[in-house]
């Protein structure tokens, strides 16, 4: 009895090392087919061909579909058409080896020759697919869709070439099964990602597991150029802006200034040329697929969001993208050009907080100040300084917000203050008044206020202390 037990532990030893064996050699294969060999786990299942692991994400969530897109591809020349196994391969490796499938789609599951290559994974495997292309009608002015080009019942994953004719959308897809029907209309969204289609309560009707990093990656991989993820040396002290267009015709503006642990961002979204709005967040950098992904926590405003990054040092370039692993979709990728700070000497920076009016000096007059009534806040800027807000309670016509302050080496009018440097500001208030600034060596900062009075220059000071930095 012991004899055949331990002759069936042996065999059953020799069933596994064989199982093992097979199944690296499978995953071998797979991961020469796309270009690249990882190490596996040989007591881990390999993937399996079929979508059977898309269609149990999907299970329960209302999406009737799974779709990835892979580009827009045009026939090479009227001989020779697109491979859409190729494509996949060449574009979405990784997404090939996790779900092998999309290698094996057979030839009659191939829609079209020439457009944007999108897959379909029906959620039902018995479901029925219907394709019909489009054409513009001149008698009706209208796009009608009456070209049957595909019609399948085994529910299995096909792939479509659509939108090569000029009209987008040119192709309409029917989906129907146990679990529901649908007609969707394949094209790119603004984000040039698949565009989603929802039910009344806008919950997503189909699963999109799009290659989009994988494609980046590839797409930044081939420009000429050094590109290599950023690091947080080469970012640290640096300005980075970039500016362009909505589909709208609004002009918009981004600017990031990168400090030790914190960066500001100043944008505007085109609505006033003239207004900017400022945010402060912790910034980390981690690298991740070969990206520099920048995650930036914007608090209760948005939460923590991610970029992905690509810098081409020499050419003082970036490229970044909404990072496509959150819910939010990628808003494409776009370039960054640098503007470095010009060297601030280190005094000024100590400006940085909220100070609190504590008394004011008109000739030689001093007042002491209630708590409260007057603050100063200072903080980094996107710009090539700092920024200043002035809050008064009792002359509410002199506050401004988020004026830059610009600093020279030279003392303050009347000689008072620090001999080192003056911080300006742009703002000019009431009475054509203008500011100066200065900071003394008992945290002191001292507010210059210079005006006109009957055509004489008049000067009189706040002075405030420090709140917290």
């Amino acid at each position: 009895m012991r004899k055949r037990r331990l002759l069936a532990l042996l065999l059953a030893a020799v069933l596994l090392l064989t199982a093992c064996a097979e199944q690296k050699a499978v995953s071998d294969r797979v991961g020469d087919a796309a270009g690249k060999t990882e190490a596996t786990n040989p007591l881990q299942p390999a993937p399996s061909p079929s979508p059977d692991a898309l269609r149990q994400e999907m299970e329960g969530t209302g999406q009737l579909f799974a779709v990835a897109y892979f580009g827009y591809h045009d026939t090479i020349d009227s001989e020779i058409p697109v491979d859409p196994i190729t494509v996949i391969r060449e574009q979405a490796p990784k997404l090939c080896r996790q779900h092998p499938f999309l290698t094996e789609i057979p030839a009659d599951r191939t829609v079209g020759e020439r457009g944007e290559l999108f897959c379909i994974v029906p959620l039902d495997p018995d479901a029925t697919v219907a394709v019909t292309r489009g054409h513009w009608d001149e008698t009706l002015e209208a796009y009608i869709y009456a070209e049957n080009i595909y019609f399948g019942e085994s529910g299995g994953p096909i792939l479509l070439f659509c939108n090569g004719s000029g009209w987008e959308p040119d192709t309409q897809v029917y989906i129907s099964g146990p679990s529901g029907d649908l007609m969707w209309y394949p094209q790119l969204d603004d984000a040039q990602c698949a565009m989603p289609i929802h039910d009344d309560s806008r919950d997503a009707l189909f699963l999109d597991f799009s290659p989009y990093r994988e494609m980046m990656t590839k797409r930044y991989r081939d420009m000429e150029g050094e590109w290599a993820p950023p690091t947080e040396k080469q970012l640290r002290g640096t300005t980075w802006r970039w500016e362009g267009f909505r589909k709208d015709g609004r002009e918009v503006s981004y600017s990031v200034t990168f400090g030790e642990d914190t960066l500001c961002v100043q944008w505007s979204d085109g609505i006033d040329p003239e207004a900017h709005s400022y945010r402060d967040a912790p910034w980390t950098l981690t690298s991740e697929d070969g990206f520099g992904v920048l995650s930036i926590d914007f608090g209760q405003m948005a939460g923590i969001l991610r970029y992905d990054l690509m810098y081409d040092e020499g050419a003082g370039v970036m490229y970044f993208g909404m990072d496509v692993l959150q819910e939010e979709m990628p808003i494409g990728w776009e370039p960054m050009y640098r503007f470095l700070r010009p060297p601030v000497a280190p005094e000024p920076v100590e400006l940085l907080g909220l100070w609190e009016l504590a008394w004011t000096e008109v000739e030689g007059d001093r007042n002491e100040a209630a708590p409260g009534i007057c603050t100063i806040e200072i903080r980094m800027s996107a710009s090539s300084s700092l920024l200043m807000s002035y809050t008064s309670r009792e002359f509410p016509n002199t506050d401004f917000e988020n004026e830059p302050l610009t600093f020279d080496e030279r003392t303050m009018y009347s000689g008072c203050g620090n001999d080192a440097w003056v911080a300006d500001l742009a703002y000019v208030g009431p009475w054509d008044t203008t500011y100066a600034f200065t900071l003394t060596a008992d945290d002191i900062l001292i507010k210059q206020n210079r005006y006109l009075v009957d055509g004489a220059p008049s000067v009189s000071y706040e002075y405030f202390r420090r709140i917290w930095e």
